[in-house]
């Protein structure tokens, strides 16, 4: 019996297809996975989310051949930068299979611009007025600060939140002078960023990477096998390799009509 799974080396998977004998290394069409690989849980509801078949199946592993990652999430200062999910940006250290945590790497999992809209907006706060940037074209960066969606990404010199910045000019001033504008924009948009490279410099993030890098690096390290139970309402574990799954065979159908 493995240590981190009480309920032995059964685990199912959820597939669209029917009669599956041949399990094979598929990396997810979607969005919010952990890379490629065969995604399985000893939790059947989770295999439901893959597909209407449900199969039994074996885990032909021991304990040190899974990673069991263990999130540290950041506090409600940060934003969320997973696609689709109410989960905020994390933290985990991975150390090689075999090695010790001393020897670990600590990976972000989230944006390199970690720092909130609502922090942001008190430094910037701060900033501004030693800026050559005038009061009222202040006050219009503030208010589309306060306005800017909590669950996007922080506004940078992305195309979106120039143009945000550029909509709330015209509707403070309809007549305003783009001509006049633009430097003022540009400054605030360096002003934003200058805020944002200095949260940067200050936070201890080791590596960045995306969700669907995971799968990646934890291979990397030596591991046959990635378990997250407690990132997500359902727990995942995704093999690597499908030689390391032996099938049972079809337990269950749930067909959505």
């Amino acid at each position: 019996m493995l240590r981190w799974n009480p309920y032995g080396d059964t685990v199912y998977h959820g597939s669209p297809e029917d009669d599956l004998e041949t399990l094979e290394y598929r990396a997810p069409s979607y969005e919010g996975g952990f890379g490629g690989g065969v995604y399985v849980d000893y939790n059947i509801e989770t295999s439901h989310t893959y597909g209407h078949n449900t199969y039994e199946l074996r885990l032909l592993l021991h304990d040190d051949d899974v990673f069991v990652l263990e999130p540290s999430f950041f506090d409600k200062e940060y934003s969320s930068i997973l696609v689709g999910e109410s989960v905020p940006p994390f933290q985990f250290w991975l150390p090689k299979r075999g090695g010790t945590f001393k020897d670990a790497q600590l990976y972000t999992v989230g944006d390199e611009d970690m720092l909130s809209t609502n922090a942001l907006h008190a430094a910037v706060v701060d900033l501004l007025p030693e800026s050559a940037i005038p009061v009222g074209v202040q006050a219009v960066i503030l208010d589309t600060l306060e306005n800017w969606d909590a669950w996007r990404s922080p506004p940078t010199e992305a195309d979106e939140f120039e143009d945000a910045l550029w909509d709330a000019v015209f509707a403070h001033d309809e007549d305003a002078d783009e001509d006049a504008m633009k430097p003022h924009i540009e400054a605030a948009l360096d002003t934003l960023q200058d805020v944002l490279d200095e949260a940067d410099d200050a936070a201890d993030l080791g590596l960045v990477i995306d969700l669907d890098d995971i799968g990646v690096e934890v291979a990397a390290a030596g591991y046959k096998a990635l378990y997250v139970p407690d990132l997500r309402p359902l727990s995942e574990i995704l093999v690597f390799d499908p030689s390391d799954l032996e099938m049972v065979g079809l337990v269950e159908t749930r067909r959505r009509f």
